[in-house]
């Protein structure tokens, strides 16, 4: 199940055109501003109202931006609310999530349901602030008793995502059924969805899902048109066609908006239609399908990197065999989510020895673990292991048994394969099946042996590789479902560096951080991270070692961050503290620490693919009752780049907490030994850890009358996870 969140608001109309995915006329919504400043402001505004309009229908934000600025700046909702679209989302502008704060706050000061809505989304994600998914839920309350349509699918979000209130997906399939019936694009497709996969309580009903999603692409929404691709890509509730699934994936790529939750989805099911042959794909044109396959791998898509890891694995005409990339490819998906593609692919691999030692009892459990996640392939890769005696005894009827059950999920089989599976049937038809019974599935963590890599495009062992397998089908499981450890050695593509600092030379000395420091990098370790980690470290080591670490840094990376030691804001900065400062003077303390900001900006300079910033630097203000009072207590409020989250162990202002009591005798601080225990936790995307983290100091904190809300910014593309 996907679920469809971070929508962009426009001014609510009723027509067809939705340049950016909502329910929104053109006309309409300009007649229905002009109208709005008509009622409230001068006969100029109108005029700057009508220039916005025609703006507008040029998809020129750069002049929506100079007709509303004026008007907004007088206090009009409509304009604040759209000035606001355009810093959240850049259009026209840089992003700048505080500067879209400011104005929708504005709007929805003055009960603009819109404003209300879109600012709930901000706060929900923690946007330019810090995350308040409760406030979120106020505010999409109040825009639904105003009667907002999309204020009902944004709380349909919350319950689905499990964001300030329980997760029920039952719920949150009732409040988008309510948004889809007053109108609401967004609210259809993720209608659409629930019924689609039959979840939240509802029976899986394809027809419906169909009129649904066509309503809503017929609309403009581009939800709706990449729902339509893979609706008629697949035959669900109407005849496949392969032509016009790409009709409709390109249709939402062209949607002027180009907002990554459409393009991701629409570059994977472009990549699958040129991967798989006609009539059911548009190919096989590999070097077209890892083109789309790259872009959705650039946003974070684990169907894009399990793809990718396909591609490589057979070789194309541009692109020869590559072992090593697939493999590594392969476990990128895993890292991120329990991809089927991966397993199976990694499976292959591990059968036929390419990159790899041969294996073919390891090759079942990697297939045990796609078929427990319902995958087609792996029962069509099973059923050729019993049909030919690798790794397990030869057995006629087991393999006849998932060729049926490979079969009944054939919108999951590429299509040669199940013409194989097919003729399998035919042959053995005086078979009878049987039920091999429960699988044992591998199991993957910290302690499994590593997959070792030869030389890569090599042969590998001399095993036969099983006849006349077709290529591996791609395919992505469902949300939700928890991904596993890396199955290689730490991964090229994790770095972190990790800081703890408790031996201040002429402040107050620390007791946690060092030992949180530790505690960390051993964690890191485990989930695959190269790690480097320094201890007590002066104002040169401190730099150096993060000179060095911005070396070891390329694009595409996912780094990481952890400090846990003193740290100080002055003038609203943030700075992180070596053991040797001294508290003579501001100046001396900007000069001889670390400004947070230029550790981030070159992290963002570097070009991550997602950097994770975690600062355990709340504590007492070390120059407090030293001499001269320097700085504030606590971290103050910071912006993260697009790629980027950061998370303070405290909110501005607010002291974190060492221990629970004197009877505490955890060597971790509070927020540490949370974040530890919540990051081992697997198949919980990054933010959501975060939130967790978050939800439990601040429970810990208060049970001894203390408070502590670490604050999260949160400007990530995609999703990551630890496990």
């Amino acid at each position: 199940m996907k679920w469809i969140s971070l929508k962009p608001l426009k001014w609510r109309g009723t027509s067809a055109h939705r340049g950016n995915g909502l329910s929104v006329r053109c006309s309409a919504a300009f007649s229905a501003l002009a109208l709005a400043i008509g009622l409230l402001v001068s006969a100029g505004a109108q005029a700057d109202a009508r220039k916005a309009q025609e703006a507008y229908k040029r998809h020129d934000y750069a002049g929506v931006m100079a007709a509303c600025r004026e008007v907004a700046g007088k206090g009009e909702p409509n304009c604040q609310n759209e000035l606001g679209n355009l810093y959240r989302y850049g259009w026209g502008v840089p992003v700048n999530h505080p500067e879209a704060l400011r104005w929708y706050r504005a709007a929805a000061d003055q009960q603009h349901a819109w404003a209300r809505v879109n600012l709930g989304h901000m706060l929900r994600m923690g946007l330019g602030t810090q995350a308040d998914p409760v406030q979120a839920l106020q505010l999409f309350e109040a825009a639904a008793r105003q009667g907002h349509a999309h204020a009902l699918n944004a709380i349909g979000d919350l319950h689905a995502n499990g964001q300030g209130l329980p997760t029920n997906r039952t719920k949150a399939c009732e409040f988008f059924e309510q948004s889809a019936q007053k109108g609401d694009g967004w609210g259809m497709v993720n209608q659409a969805h629930c019924l689609r996969d039959g979840v939240g309580g509802k029976p899986r009903n394809y027809p419906a899902a169909f009129a649904l999603a066509q309503k809503a692409a017929l609309e403009g929404n581009p939800g709706g048109m990449v729902l339509m691709g893979t609706l008629v890509r697949l035959g669900q509730g109407t005849q496949a066609s392969a032509e016009q699934a790409e009709q409709w994936y390109q249709r939402a790529l062209e949607q002027p908006s180009r907002l990554p939750w459409v393009l991701q989805p629409a570059h994977e099911g472009l990549g699958a239609l040129h991967y798989l042959p006609k009539p059911v794909g548009l190919g096989p044109d590999f070097d077209k399908a890892r083109v789309h396959y790259e872009k959705a791998a650039e946003l974070g898509s684990v169907a894009g990197l399990s793809g990718l890891g396909a591609i490589y694995r057979q070789g194309t005409p541009s692109v020869p065999k590559d072992f090593d990339k697939a493999l590594d490819y392969y476990q990128r998906a895993l890292r991120q989510s329990q991809s089927t593609g991966a397993y199976v692919g990694i499976a292959l691999m591990v059968l036929n020895g390419q990159g790899v030692p041969a294996d073919p009892e390891k090759a079942r459990g990697y297939l045990a673990r796609a078929f427990q996640l319902g995958s087609g392939e792996a029962r069509f890769h099973l059923a050729r292991l019993y049909e030919s005696g690798r790794g397990v005894g030869k057995d006629l009827a087991v393999a006849k048994w998932y060729m049926q059950d490979a079969l009944r999920l054939s919108s999951g089989l590429h299509p040669t394969n199940r013409k194989t599976a097919e003729a399998f049937l035919q042959t053995h038809a005086a078979v009878t099946p049987r039920d091999p019974g429960p699988l044992q599935a591998l199991t993957i963590d910290a302690t499994t042996p590593a997959l070792t890599t030869m030389a890569s495009g090599g042969a590998g062992a001399a095993t036969p590789a099983i006849p006349a397998a077709a290529p591996l089908a791609v395919v992505s499981v469902a949300a939700g479902t928890s991904p596993l450890q890396a199955v290689r050695p730490p991964a090229a593509n994790r770095k972190a560096l990790v800081i703890g600092n408790d031996q201040y030379r002429h402040v107050d000395r620390l007791n946690t951080a060092a030992a949180d420091a530790r505690a960390m990098s051993r964690a890191l370790e485990l989930m695959g991270y190269r790690v480097w980690s320094h201890f007590d470290v002066d104002e040169r080591q401190f730099k150096q070692a993060l000179r060095d670490f911005k070396l070891q840094l390329e694009g595409g990376d996912e780094a990481l961050l952890f400090f846990a030691g003193h740290g100080v804001q002055i003038a609203g900065a943030n700075y992180l503290l070596p053991i040797d400062i001294r508290n003579d003077s501001e100046e001396q303390v900007r000069d001889e620490s670390i400004q947070l900001q230029r550790v981030l900006d070159d992290l963002n300079e570097k070009k991550a693919r997602f950097s994770l910033a975690i600062i355990d630097a709340c504590r007492n203000n070390p120059f407090t009752g030293k001499g001269r009072s320097i700085g504030g207590r606590g971290l103050a409020p910071t912006t993260a780049a697009t790629g980027q989250m950061i998370l303070f162990s405290a909110g501005s202002g607010q002291q974190a907490l060492d221990r629970l009591g004197d009877a505490d005798r955890n060597p971790n601080g509070v927020f540490t030994r949370v974040f530890l225990q919540e990051m081992q936790k697997p198949g919980i995307p990054v933010d959501r850890v975060l939130r967790n983290v978050r939800s439990e100091v601040v429970r810990l904190a208060r049970s001894i009358g203390h408070e502590q809300t670490p604050a999260l910014y949160d400007q990530a593309v995609g999703e990551f996870y630890f496990r």
